[in-house]
């Protein structure tokens, strides 16, 4: 794998934009330090008021995504080197937890944001309940502990399902499950609503882009082998050497995930604000 980037303006121009970024992070990760108040009175406040706390959940994706975000910047700043696929695991979290935010916080009515959210909630313990159920070839203390976590779990489910028939949702709790490529693609095409719709699709690619990083799929070292630094070996096969590329991979993901931040930022402050003040 080749960890240097070739030069060029259009590299130089990513470089500087990725150390703007890089600022900001740094404040919304100082931020992201103390959760900040919900004002009585504001629309945050009253969605929280049906068990399906709306400004945690939010929150909580705003604070990870800030997270992956300045880690990134800051692991490319300190080691001066463009890894080839392991930033782009990293932005793909960001990504989705940015989105997530976003996608909770932006509707106008209320309930859209409670059923959003208790989606999330829901997904995130059905998955918890397959991981504790996973668990094999126990002792008989480490059985009885995986009842008891099994136990609070369904019943932390039984909890949300009655917020959920306070909601009047009719699908059960323990079978929601959210789709992430949904979240992301929805996200994108309010975001950049006004944009040469290129935009919106290109943010789509990179979550797939980031997807095929993380599961460790050869289709895209393929695609971005260096050519010019190919070996032919002497038994005949042919080892090309792997680079990172800041211009189309690395850069335009963080974008997607600073964009994507700053208006989850944006839509909280908004949110937990009471208007009539």
């Amino acid at each position: 794998m080749d960890a240097q980037a070739p030069g060029s303006q259009t590299h130089a121009a990513w470089e500087a934009r990725l150390g703007r970024m890089a600022a900001v992070a740094t404040q919304w990760q100082a931020r992201t330090i103390e959760v900040p108040p919900v004002d009585e009175g504001s629309p945050l406040a009253g969605d929280n008021q049906v068990g399906v706390h709306v400004s945690s959940v939010a929150w909580y994706a705003l604070a990870v995504a800030t997270e992956h975000l300045d880690f990134c910047l800051t692991a490319i700043r300190e080691t001066q080197t463009l890894y080839p696929t392991a930033y782009l695991t990293v932005l793909r979290t960001g990504l989705l937890s940015a989105s997530n935010a976003v996608w909770i916080l932006s509707p106008s009515r209320r309930r859209t944001r409670q059923e959003r959210t208790l989606r999330i909630q829901a997904d995130d313990l059905r998955s918890q309940i397959a991981m504790v159920r996973s668990a094999t070839a126990l002792t008989a203390a480490q059985t009885e502990i995986q009842s008891a976590d099994l136990a609070h779990l369904q019943q932390r489910q039984e909890h949300l399902q009655e917020s959920a028939n306070h909601l009047g949702i009719t699908e059960q709790v323990a079978r929601m499950k959210l789709n992430n490529t949904m979240v992301i693609t929805t996200v994108a095409d309010q975001l950049h609503a006004g944009d040469d719709p290129v935009v919106a699709s290109g943010v789509q690619l990179l979550w797939r882009t980031g997807s095929a990083v993380a599961h460790a799929q050869r289709s895209h070292a393929i695609r971005r082998l260096a050519r010019d630094h190919n070996r032919r070996n002497v038994d005949g096969t042919t080892t090309a050497r792997l680079r990172g590329d800041l211009v189309h991979d690395v850069g335009p993901a963080a974008a997607a995930v600073a964009l994507t931040l700053s208006e989850g930022f944006r839509l909280y402050d908004e949110r937990r604000q009471n208007p009539r003040r």
